[in-house]
Parts: C-alpha cells; sequence; structure tokens
C-alpha cells in the first residue's frame, strides 16, 4: 500500500474531510505522499543493506572495505560467502586447508603454504600486488588467524 491510500484510508473513518479525488485534502495527501513514498523506498534499501544476506550493493561493498580487499570481480553470492566467512572467524578448524581457505577470503588469489612440521613452522606466500598499508593489514590477519602453536611468517613475494 502506498502512502496516499494509507493516508486517506485513516482519515476517511473520522469523517473531517472530504477525501473525493478533487479535493484538496487529497491534493495535498498525494503532495506528501510523493514525498514520503521516496524515503520510504530509501529507507527499505537502506534497511537490505544493512544485513549481509539480502545487501546487493554498497552494503558489500562497505564490509568488504572494513573487513578486506573489495572483490568486485565476484558475483553477489561469491562476496557474501566471502564476507561471512570472514566475519565469523572463518578457521573451524587448525588446518592448513581452513587457514588457506580464510587468507582467500581476504580478496587474495595468488596464495600458498609451505609447512615444516618438524620445526612447526608455517610459510604463507603472498604474490598478489599490495601496496605498504595492504601488506601491513593482510600481515596482521593472517597472523592473528593463524594457530597459535605455529610459528607462521608471511612473505610477499611480489615486492
Amino acid at each position: 500500500m502506498d502512502s496516499f491510500t494509507s493516508m486517506k484510508s485513516k482519515l476517511l473513518p473520522l469523517g473531517l474531510y472530504s477525501l473525493e479525488n478533487d479535493s484538496v485534502v487529497c491534493s495535498e495527501l498525494r503532495a506528501y505522499s510523493e514525498g514520503l513514498d521516496s524515503l520510504f523506498e530509501d529507507i527499505d534499501i537502506l534497511l537490505r543493506e544493512s544485513f549481509l544476506q539480502t545487501a546487493e550493493s554498497y552494503g558489500i561493498e562497505e564490509r568488504e572495505k572494513q573487513i578486506g580487499r573489495p572483490r568486485p570481480d565476484l558475483t553477489t553470492a561469491q562476496r557474501r560467502a566471502r564476507l561471512t566467512a570472514l566475519e565469523s572467524n572463518a578457521i573451524s578448524a587448525c588446518t592448513p586447508a581452513n587457514l588457506l581457505a580464510y587468507i582467500r577470503a581476504l580478496g587474495l588469489s595468488d596464495v600458498s603454504l609451505a609447512e615444516v612440521p618438524s620445526h612447526s613452522h608455517l610459510t604463507v606466500h603472498v604474490r598478489d600486488a599490495l601496496t605498504d598499508g595492504e601488506k601491513s593489514s593482510v600481515k596482521e590477519k593472517i597472523l592473528s588467524a593463524a594457530p597459535a602453536g605455529i610459528v607462521t611468517s608471511v612473505s610477499f613475494d611480489n615486492a
């Protein structure tokens, strides 16, 4: 129901106003309705973009900027899955595969892991082109997600 119909239906039972289609009151209601319908549409979009599972445009983009590298090249479903993984502390088990999935969810695509189990050491090789600021942020996120009992280092091979 649009705002004009809603306002008219609420005023009709009062019997105080002439609500014929050509009346002054109906003209005022139509004018109010133009502004209100636009606001209601904006609120609907804001609500949709506020939640990851329903966001379609700027809601996803803003979350990507806060968490990792924006990936407009991915589909909306892929971007949602990536953000869901990051926001849920993606590492459900301390395995190299899960750590690699988390790192890829950060928006990195050219990444590999080198393990030395006998020394409890893991090196993450990142070959994506990153700025110094991005490197610092990525390194911090990788180290915070890495298992505590393993010495982890991050190598940026594409200097």
